[in-house]
C-alpha cells in the first residue's frame, strides 16, 4: 500500500472511526472480516477520479441497460458473502453485516436481501423520505445518492420499511441528534416503524436503536457497543 494511500486511509479513520480501524478492531477480537468497495469508489474507481457527474453518469447508463446502482451494490455484497460463507475458516451459519454512513445503508440492504446474513449494524444511516427530501440535504443532490436509490420503491415502501424485510433477525441502528445528513425528526419516525414491526413479530428485544448525542460519526464507544452486540447474536 503506497504512502498517499495510507495517509488517506489514516484521515478518514481518525475523521469518521475515531482513529480506529473498525475491521481491524473486529479481527483483533476473533471475527474473519471481509471489506469490498462499493462499485465506483477507491480501488474499483476510476483514475481520474470520483465526482458527482461521473456518478450521475454512471448511475444513468445502468438504468438505462434495465440495472439500477443500489442494485448492483447490493448484489455485489450477497456475492460476498456467499464467498465469505464458503471459506473453511468462517461459521457461515454466524454471519454479521456492518457499516458506517453508505456502508449502514449497504449493511441493513444486505440484511434485508439474503438470509446468509444473521445480524446487522447499521451507524448513521436511517431516515424517512419526507425528512431526507430538502434541498440541503446530500441524499437530494444526484451524485452518490443514487447508489442509494431503489427506482420505484417509494410508490410501495420507505426505507425503514425496506430495512425490515430483515426482521426478525437481531440489527441494531444507530444515528446522530447532530448527525446534519439525517434529521432526528426522520430517524425517530424509522425507528417507530421498525419497532412495530419486530415488535409485531415478537422479536422486539432483538432490535437495537439508539440517538447519540453526536454528529456523523462512529466513535470508539458505538464501536465497542457494536462488538457486544454481535458477540450476543454470533458467538454461541
Amino acid at each position: 500500500m503506497s504512502g498517499d494511500v495510507m495517509a488517506d486511509a489514516d484521515k478518514w479513520s481518525v475523521g469518521c472511526y475515531d482513529g480506529q480501524y473498525t475491521g481491524d478492531y473486529f479481527a483483533a477480537h476473533g471475527y474473519v472480516v471481509l471489506a469490498i468497495d462499493a462499485l465506483f469508489w477507491n480501488e474499483r474507481g476510476r483514475k481520474e477520479g470520483i465526482d458527482y457527474d461521473g456518478q450521475q453518469a454512471l448511475a444513468s447508463n445502468l438504468l438505462q441497460m434495465g440495472m439500477n446502482w443500489c442494485g448492483v451494490i447490493t448484489y455485489d455484497g450477497i456475492r460476498s458473502v456467499e464467498f465469505l460463507a464458503s471459506l473453511p475458516q468462517v461459521d457461515k451459519e454466524n454471519i454479521g453485516s456492518l457499516g458506517f454512513s453508505m456502508g449502514a445503508h449497504r449493511s441493513w440492504m444486505l440484511a434485508a436481501m439474503t438470509d446468509r446474513v444473521k445480524a446487522g449494524a447499521a451507524i448513521r444511516w436511517m431516515n424517512t423520505t419526507e425528512y431526507l427530501m430538502t434541498l440541503t440535504n446530500n441524499q437530494n443532490r444526484g451524485g452518490s445518492s443514487y447508489s442509494m436509490l431503489v427506482p420505484g420503491i417509494r410508490n410501495f415502501m420507505d426505507y425503514p420499511h425496506a430495512a425490515s424485510i430483515a426482521c426478525p433477525k437481531p440489527m441494531l441502528f444507530f444515528n446522530g441528534a447532530r448527525d446534519k445528513l439525517f434529521p432526528v425528526e426522520g430517524t425517530q419516525d424509522a425507528f417507530r416503524i421498525m419497532r412495530d414491526v419486530w415488535e409485531s413479530q415478537q422479536a422486539g428485544d432483538k432490535l437495537v436503536t439508539k440517538i447519540w448525542n453526536s454528529p456523523h460519526f462512529f466513535s470508539k464507544e458505538m464501536q465497542a457497543e457494536t462488538f457486544a452486540f454481535f458477540d450476543k447474536y454470533l458467538k454461541h
